[in-house]
């Protein structure tokens, strides 16, 4: 019945413009705008609203969560709903129309939260299920106060205001310092947080570098490290609305590379699906490689009602939660170190990369705005059993082995003053054949040092790891252990040879550690190549090498899933990319042969090399049916700066399609691979 009364109301708009367009011309539109929305008693199962009655109007149209539900004569309409859909929260406008075919504006929007559901948040000793071992709370804000809690939170980036990233069109005003933008947009009701985002007044567009909105954001005064991260919200609905709960690198620690874990990504297009990303850079100044990009859809609301989004971060791996659920985990370049939480409502000038979502329209700003990022709490559990005294150091895990080679060692440290972590290798007469120290600050952290022994171990030998004060005196704590020498690593005295050690037993679908042993007298490049029984490579992995003999780990993870044999090999190239020396084995697929559903990247097996791209790539790709594909790729503002397919029909099977001349700035660009089900987005890197 509503969707015949909608059909209804759309035919009879047509008629009363077709057959009134010279009264339209000569008459002036000038119904005013529903005003006054509110609700009728007590909501539940059944819904009134009403509003101020609109001169000259005819009847009015009334739209729930942004789409149209019903037509009235009067200024009063009732709705009725399923008893299980209580506590869901529901969104209404109004719009008045008369009989020669005006329309006036939107009215601002009524929220309704049906029969009035407490929306408390869980006990603070309430975990998801899956999360093992024991936790204990750490960190929480409750938002129950008036006002931000200054010992726990500053009220802008660590880079400042002033700074404005990824061409947001947000200004993320700083209450506590900065008064003269005469904007808070930080909400207190007694129970939650609202970070409230705004068009700005043009009287202040001069205080705030110009931006469009103002808004707000949290950053912790404290680092952590390891645990899991939690926070209860409702996110805001409309285009543009980016909210965001993430953790990020402390670039002001020496030594530390960015790191970045979006717990929770929102895009306000699509609510019903939020995303989980994990970031890092291989080297300081490198290019920031996207390690995760990974979409959640739920048959749900995201704007309707409060959920929790959390993630747990171990050194091993991170996993991230939606309402108790494990959605995600990635396990390669985790972040070592410590981080800090933000919580932001930023604003996109265009679409993010995502189907669905563009900027906010000018012309809805009365719908969107005032945005609010609704948030229940933030808490932060720690472990229990990993803590590390003060002025204390010990082995994340205890080594047992060491090579000629460069050696990977963690330690956890915690200190009360500036100093060092120094690693020491003596051999059996107790002679000082390595060392490797590390500048620290004040805090508890964990930190790998990579240590190369100067002259060869013998068959035993002695590692210690230090702290000391900054001029070299000892802290007293100090961890030795017995090491025996790999001797059984391969030889590297031939020049310009390698040799594959460490190679697992079973290549599976995630990063997989291989070490390699090489020698080169020229810089060059190592290249791990993994291929699948019909000689199709499925993976790749380059290393950047200088003059040496050393031995290196390299994480490995396949672009699709391998077969039951496949073969692994190790290249060096010169620096013409010409064959120096190649070693080759043969590995055996584990039962673990099916990519995690949670990898967007592994989807259609879509694999683009190389990248970074100088101006041609490959793009490899797989489809189970024929089916129509469309690849495009974008700027980081949403440009489309190269269209490679459009709607192109493809049978099942495999597929390789050469790109040459893409003639671009160096910068970051987004492909989009689209069929007609499904769409696929990675990050490209232009040199």
């Amino acid at each position: 019945m509503k969707q015949v009364k909608k059909i209804i109301y759309t035919l009879s708009i047509l008629l009363i413009c077709l057959f009134n367009l010279p009264s339209i011309a000569l008459s002036q539109c000038n119904l005013s705008t529903p005003s006054n929305l509110k609700v009728v008693g007590q909501p539940c199962t059944s819904v009134t609203i009403s509003w101020n009655a609109v001169a000259n109007a005819t009847g009015y149209n009334v739209e729930e969560n942004h789409g149209y539900k019903t037509s009235v004569s009067n200024n009063q309409a009732t709705f009725e709903y399923d008893s299980n859909l209580a506590g869901n929260t529901y969104s209404f406008k109004v719009s008045a129309y008369s009989g020669n075919g005006c329309i006036s504006k939107n009215s601002s929007l009524l929220f309704v939260n049906l029969c009035n559901i407490n929306e408390s948040a869980p006990a603070n000793n309430r975990l998801p299920d899956a999360l093992t071992g024991n936790y204990e709370l750490k960190f929480s804000d409750e938002f129950n106060n008036n006002k931000v809690d200054a010992s726990k939170w500053d009220t802008r980036m660590k880079w400042g205001s002033e700074i404005i990233i990824n061409k947001e069109q947000q200004y993320y005003v700083d209450t506590q310092s900065d008064t003269q933008v005469g904007y808070d947009p930080f909400v207190f009701d007694g129970n939650n947080l609202k970070i409230k985002a705004d068009v700005a007044n043009n009287n202040i567009r001069n205080k705030i570098k110009n931006q469009k909105y103002v808004s707000g954001v949290l950053a912790s005064k404290q680092n952590f490290k390891y645990g899991y991260y939690e926070m209860r919200a409702k996110l805001p609905a409309g285009s543009g609305m980016w909210p965001a709960f993430w953790l990020y690198y402390d670039y002001n620690i020496p030594n530390d590379l960015l790191r970045e874990i979006d717990i929770m990504e929102f895009t306000g297009g699509d609510r019903t699906a939020i995303f989980n990303n994990f970031h890092y850079e291989q080297s300081a100044g490198s290019a920031t490689t996207h390690g995760l990009n990974h979409r959640y859809v739920k048959a749900t609301d995201f704007t309707s009602t409060y959920h929790t989004f959390g993630v747990e971060w171990t050194k091993d791996y991170v996993k991230w939660y939606v309402d108790d659920e494990i959605v995600a985990e990635y396990s390669d370049k985790v972040s070592q170190q410590e981080m800090y939480i933000i919580l932001n409502l930023a604003i996109a000038e265009t679409n993010l990369g995502t189907e669905g979502d563009s900027g906010p329209v000018e012309s809805e700003e009365n719908e969107v705005f005032p945005a609010e990022f609704a948030i229940d709490y933030v808490r932060v559990y720690e472990k229990t059993g990993n803590q590390v005294a003060n002025n204390s150091i010990k082995w994340v895990e205890e080594p047992t082995k060491i090579t000629a080679g460069a050696n990977q060692i963690s330690v956890d440290y915690n200190i009360n003053q500036n100093g060092l972590v120094v690693l020491q290798l003596f051999n059996s007469g107790w002679d000082l054949i390595g060392q490797e120290p590390l500048s620290v600050s004040p805090g508890s952290k964990q930190v790998t040092l990579s240590l190369t022994p100067e002259s060869t171990p013998t068959e035993t030998n002695y590692l210690q790891a230090k702290l000391l004060k900054p001029n070299w005196e000892d802290i007293v704590e100090m961890k030795q252990v017995e090491v025996s020498y790999n001797s059984d690593q391969p030889t590297t005295d031939e020049k310009n040879s390698i040799k594959l050690n460490g190679v697992p037993a079973n290549i599976t679908s995630r990063a997989n550690q291989i070490s390699v042993a090489y020698n080169i007298d020229q810089n060059g490049l190592l290249v791990l190549q993994l291929f699948n029984s019909g000689w199709d490579m499925i993976g790749q992995e380059p290393l950047n090498v200088s003059p040496g003999s050393r031995q290196v780990t390299i994480s490995l993870t396949p672009d699709i899933p391998p077969t039951q044999t496949n073969y692994l090999q190790a290249k060096l190239l010169g620096s013409n990319w010409e064959d120096i020396g190649v070693e080759m084995k043969q590995v055996e697929l584990s039962s673990n042969n099916k990519l995690s559903s949670n990898q967007n990247d592994a989807t259609y097996g879509l694999t683009i090399l190389p990248n970074p791209f100088v101006n041609n790539l490959m793009v490899n790709f797989s489809i189970e049916k024929s089916e129509a594909v469309s690849i495009n790729i974008y700027s980081a503002d949403g440009k489309q700066v190269k269209e490679i397919v459009k709607n192109k029909t493809y049978e099942a099977g495999e597929h390789n399609i050469s790109i040459e001349e893409i003639l671009v700035n160096s910068g970051i660009y987004f492909m989009h691979f689209n069929t007609e089900s499904e769409q696929v987005i990675r990050k490209l890197y232009k040199n």
